[in-house]
């Protein structure tokens, strides 16, 4: 992965962490050195192996993917934070939560409900209170009902 230049499709990559999946006594190395690739595919892919393999030590460079300029990038990125339990990102999420497409504020708002405690409730109440797409409001909504 160090070199590659082309598209790595969904499929293959679940194609390829299934076989590696089936390999006997397999030590995985740690993939949070490709995140850093140019290559979004790599990227995405290296979040995907992270997660499967439950890499949690890869947190700030976690973390520093939710500011790249890729949407899906960034939807990854939010689901290690989500599914690892990163609580100390919550303060980044809200801060980006405003830059953000609809997409990303739903996932960032589903983390953030999930994660989130009492201190959160007043980011969530703002974000229903100003945000006009319905989706985001009602995911803010279920949010702040969760907490």
């Amino acid at each position: 992965m160090d070199n590659t230049k082309y598209a790595i499709s969904e499929w293959q990559q679940i194609k390829l962490i299934e076989a590696l999946g089936n390999i006997k006594d397999y030590v995985p190395p740690k993939f949070k050195s490709w995140l850093l690739s140019n290559n979004n595919d790599v990227v995405l892919f290296a979040l995907r192996l992270i997660k499967h393999f439950n890499q949690n030590e890869a947190s700030p460079s976690i973390d520093e993917l939710v500011k790249h300029k890729d949407d899906t990038i960034k939807i990854a990125a939010i689901s290690c934070i989500q599914n690892f339990n990163f609580i100390e990102a919550l303060t980044l999420l809200k801060n980006v939560f405003w830059k953000c497409n609809a997409e990303v504020k739903i996932q960032i708002l589903e983390t953030v409900g999930q994660l989130g405690q009492e201190p959160e409730l007043l980011f969530l109440r703002e974000v229903a209170k100003t945000e006009s797409n319905f989706s985001v409001v009602s995911k803010a909504l279920t949010a702040i009902n969760t907490i």
